[in-house]
């Protein structure tokens, strides 16, 4: 599918060479497929997998290579301590001292956006701005800080898109970005309730510790990991003096 969607852009580009008068029209043609493409990759997403670390690859292969941004990343909320947490990114600087991974609800760029569910587009890094995003020496580019919402007042957490050159976002990219950005929410969504409910079902409702399903899932892979590398197993029981006072409590 990326080779076909590389094909059907040069077409487009020696057209447009080729005939000038259809530059506009081809403009926009390149814009609807590239969304069209990009929502078709965010939909797959969903359908071949639930595994969050696999749907963050592939979006992370989506804005550097298809929509080509320099630096990318998606903060979720940690609704624990009502912040936004930094969880896959690429072009980032490595040294954490470098560049803030996490945001109170209102704070900076990120925190902003999401507090008032709108996107803001800083088009030149060099003019002075109230937002510390950036901590590696970045004063020149675009920033983009878009809200992923499911619906009206239901965040999900933020994207954030980085060009190195200045005014590098289109009014059209904007939209579509936003766009892309409600489908990467109701993705994340669908997978963290996945993950939740996996986690209910091998825990205990009363002390959040692993029950006996897990045990035996996670028994039978060990027995089959002893056998592998041929180490012994040891299996250990303890058992808790007046637990039964603590169910009867609670």
């Amino acid at each position: 599918m990326a080779e076909s969607y590389d094909e059907l852009k040069n077409q487009l580009e020696e057209l447009q060479s080729e005939f000038p008068e259809i530059q506009q029209l081809s403009q926009s043609l390149n814009h609807r497929l590239l969304e069209l493409y990009s929502l078709y990759q965010i939909g797959l997403a969903l359908s071949t997998t639930l595994d969050l670390d696999e749907i963050f690859n592939l979006f992370q292969k989506i804005f550097q290579q298809t929509i080509k941004v320099d630096r990318f990343g998606i903060f979720l909320i940690d609704n624990t301590i009502s912040t936004l947490k930094l969880h896959t990114s690429f072009g980032l600087p490595k040294e954490k001292n470098k560049m803030k991974t996490s945001f109170k609800f209102g704070e900076d760029i990120f925190g902003e956006a999401l507090m008032y569910e709108k996107s803001i587009y800083i088009s030149d890094l060099s003019e002075k701005s109230k937002y510390k995003y950036f901590r590696d020496g970045t004063k020149k580019g675009s920033l983009l800080a878009i809200p992923l919402l499911l619906r009206k007042h239901q965040p999900v957490g933020a994207l954030s898109l980085y060009r190195k050159k200045d005014n590098a976002f289109t009014e059209n990219e904007i939209s579509l970005f936003q766009k892309i950005g409600d489908e990467i929410a109701k993705v994340i969504d669908k997978t963290l309730l996945f993950r939740q409910t996996k986690e209910l079902s091998i825990t205990d409702d009363l002390t959040g510790l692993y029950n006996r399903r897990y045990f035996n899932e996670r028994f039978d892979r060990e027995v089959q990991r002893s056998r592998r590398y041929k180490r012994s197993l040891t299996v250990l029981m303890i058992d808790i003096d007046y637990f039964k006072n603590f169910n009867d409590v609670n």
